[in-house]
């Protein structure tokens, strides 16, 4: 089945990741208020499902500014389908924050580069570096908001 845009899961995605990035105060501290929002509104184009998952239940691609949600049969889903799969939401807010961090497309033009983090940055040839750090600041940034997710 051919991936769909799904502008509901795309509201809902901003919604949730934005009200746990912002509700943290750690986070807040060092980015400001509604910065999670503010940047997922300016850098999230597109949100797809309808992709059978595969080895994968959530992705970001930050060149492009989309992230893909999986599910087990490639379903088109519902924020209610997100909800009630505590490991599909995980993934799903896991992914918006990695989107709320990334740098805009100017600032990755004005470094040289096709997209960054801050973390992790992919250079014009495609090379990526930085990966692991990237994965693992979300990984904790969650923790600290209360919304712990494991590594993946």
């Amino acid at each position: 089945m051919k991936k769909a845009e799904n502008q509901e899961v795309k509201e809902y995605l901003i919604y949730t990741t934005s009200n746990i990035l912002d509700g943290c105060e750690v986070f807040t501290r060092v980015f400001g208020e509604n910065f999670a929002r503010n940047s997922l509104e300016k850098n999230l184009n597109s949100v797809y499902t309808n992709v059978n998952k595969g080895n994968f239940e959530a992705y970001s691609n930050y060149e492009n500014n989309y992230i893909i949600i999986c599910s087990d049969k490639g379903e088109f889903l519902a924020p209610k389908d997100i909800e009630k799969d505590k490991r599909l939401k995980q993934k799903t807010v896991h992914e918006g924050a990695h989107m709320a961090l990334k740098k805009s497309q100017e600032e990755c033009e004005a470094n040289g580069t096709k997209a960054e983090t801050g973390m992790s940055t992919v250079l014009k040839n495609g090379k990526e570096i930085g990966v692991g750090l990237d994965e693992g600041l979300i990984v904790w940034i969650l923790k600290k908001a209360g919304f712990p997710t494991r590594r993946f």
